[in-house]
């Protein structure tokens, strides 16, 4: 195997090229000082940049080259491997490594804003909060950006490598399926889906995976060609995830991001417990979902649950076919708190469970309301729905039951009552 690698040097603005690789145009771009590296090569491939750009230049080695920004990283957070048949996946381990109770295994989204392009996942970041769970947060090193943790660079599969990894653990630890926790936000999500099967008793937050990897159009050419045709077929979820029946599975998605989303509505995963994003694309979304997600894991680290309040009403209008709700959170009075809060109203039917977030407005105190109205006959099924207020703060969840439920016929009539 050999790999390609392009250097930007110093200029301002955007450098730009087309790496060509035997018949195949790949145009690159890169701003002062961005390294592109570990591009897979075929066998005997021909190689070479066209570009009137002197600042851009072509290495191609036998071995995979590493920008020193993303040495120092690996060193700073103990990156080590586990072999399995002569193959290698990467790894950090921290939190409670003596005696867990839990694990928490992690997956990591895509970096590409610096030369760190094998990070971990931001819930890695959670370790002082979990003082008695073991946290496995895998590194995606194949490839340019990570190649999905799909396989190594001989062709063999990462994921079975990564399955004798935890299950080492939980052995070595007495830990069972059912305090395994899973995490991870796009890239990491649809790594994290391939994982469900394997562990049907384990917990999974899925945050705005790519459910159509072949036809993302987001991914650019690079990460397109590295990343091969094989797996982006391989993760395509359009039919599986609906079709799973598994509260455990905590699937996220961005209302704005149909890319990622395929704009499936919420419905289609009924036996999920599911979660929008209102008026968000793919960027800045994880971070939000964050605010929510590690207070789901510190909960089950300490085997509590939300804190319960008296039921309130909410402001309501029907309008066009759209839900709007607003209602003040009187306890919040400074505006920092708003970059704080992460709020949702819940739609629960027997044992279905739909969440979709507020947009959030200071004026004295914060409010909470849908800005747009939520499409509520496109997201949900007809039945009767009870309806809850979910505010997080400061790794604390607060539950509001409504007074009102929601009623929506075969018809298109939303009645509330």
């Amino acid at each position: 195997m050999k790999y390609a690698h392009l250097k930007f040097g110093e200029f301002e603005g955007l450098a730009k090229g087309v790496l060509v690789v035997d018949d195949d145009e790949i145009p690159v771009a890169g701003k002062k000082g961005k390294w592109l590296t570990n591009i897979p090569l075929p066998e005997g491939g021909k190689v070479n940049l066209k570009s009137d750009n002197e600042n851009i230049s072509l290495v191609v080695s036998a071995a995979k080259l590493f920008h020193p920004d993303q040495v120092n990283f690996d060193e700073r957070y103990h990156i080590q491997k586990h072999s399995l048949q002569g193959e290698d996946i990467y790894y950090a381990i921290s939190g409670n490594t003596i005696n867990p109770r839990k694990i928490l295994v992690t997956f990591p989204g895509v970096s590409n804003f610096d030369n760190v392009n094998y990070r971990l996942s931001a819930m890695t970041s959670l370790q002082s909060n979990l003082k008695d769970m073991l946290i496995l947060a895998f590194q995606d090193r194949e490839a340019t950006y990570g190649n999905y943790m799909h396989h190594t660079e001989n062709g063999y599969p990462l994921k079975s490598i990564a399955i004798g990894l935890i299950s080492g653990l939980c052995s070595r630890h007495g830990i069972k399926e059912e305090d395994i926790i899973f995490y991870g936000n796009s890239k990491g999500g649809s790594i994290a889906i391939d994982y469900i099967e394997r562990f049907q008793s384990s917990y999974f937050f899925i945050d705005i995976p790519q459910l159509d990897l072949f036809n993302y159009q987001s991914q650019n050419a690079i990460m397109r060609y590295s990343l091969g045709v094989d797996t982006r077929n391989y993760y395509n979820f359009l039919q599986y995830l609906p079709q799973i029946n598994n509260r455990r599975v905590c699937y996220s998605f961005a209302e704005q991001d149909l890319d990622a989303s395929c704009g499936l509505p919420m419905k289609s995963f009924s036996g999920l417990t599911v979660s929008m994003l209102k008026d968000m694309k793919h960027s800045g979304s994880a971070m939000e979902f964050v605010k929510k997600q590690f207070t789901k894991v510190i909960q089950l680290m300490n085997e509590s649950g939300a804190i319960m309040r008296a039921p309130i009403d909410m402001k309501y209008e029907v309008k066009d076919g759209f839900l709007y709700l607003r209602r003040a959170l009187g306890a919040f009075k400074h505006h920092d708190d708003l970059r704080k809060i992460y709020s949702e109203v819940e739609f629960t039917k027997e044992d279905e469970s739909y969440s979709i977030s507020l947009n959030q407005i200071f004026n004295r105190c914060i409010y909470v309301y849908w800005r747009y109205g939520f499409d509520i006959l496109r997201h949900l099924s007809p039945g009767t729905y009870k309806m809850k207020l979910h505010v997080y703060y400061d790794f604390k969840e607060f539950v509001y039951p409504l007074n009102q439920m929601v009623t929506l016929d075969d018809k298109g009539s939303i009645i509330i009552q």
